[in-house]
């Protein structure tokens, strides 16, 4: 007998390849807003003094389910591809991703542990190559206990 949930999602998958992508993309918004193990934040922020742009805020399995099914806006297809790898190395509480310079897209990969947390910025090119990526350690205050540039 057929998992009725796989058979389910086989059939909501092919239904939403069908339509326009900015129906998809509303779709695929609004199935991870309603759920609450999935949630999702689209908007703009401002970090550094500097404008920068919000693509994506939430958890891993919203970011994964987004980018199997449709994709982030401002994120190209090889960047997308470089993300769903990040995505499957580490555990981690919640993921962000921001527009850059030059095209690029900053990968946010947070782990909330007990007394801090830390981050894990990835940079992506266009290309999705992986340019940058750095780890930051934070106390349960929210201070910069220690930097580490992993990549450069």
């Amino acid at each position: 007998m057929v998992d009725p949930t796989v058979a389910f999602n086989v059939a909501t998958q092919a239904a939403i390849e069908g339509l326009p992508y900015e129906q998809k993309r509303a779709l695929v918004l609004g199935m991870a807003l309603r759920n609450a193990e999935l949630p999702v934040a689209i908007g703009s922020f401002v970090t550094g003094g500097g404008e920068g742009k919000l693509l994506f805020q939430g958890s891993r399995a919203a970011l994964r389910s987004i980018l199997r099914t449709s994709s982030v806006e401002g994120v190209s297809g090889w960047q997308g591809l470089r993300i769903m790898e990040r995505l499957g190395e580490r555990a981690m509480n919640s993921v962000s991703i921001s527009a850059g310079e030059e095209g690029t897209v900053a990968l946010n990969m947070t782990k909330v542990y007990e007394g801090g947390s830390t981050v894990t910025t990835s940079t992506i090119n266009r290309a999705g190559e992986e340019v940058s990526l750095v780890r930051r350690i934070y106390d349960g205050a929210g201070k910069l206990i220690k930097e580490k540039v992993l990549k450069e």
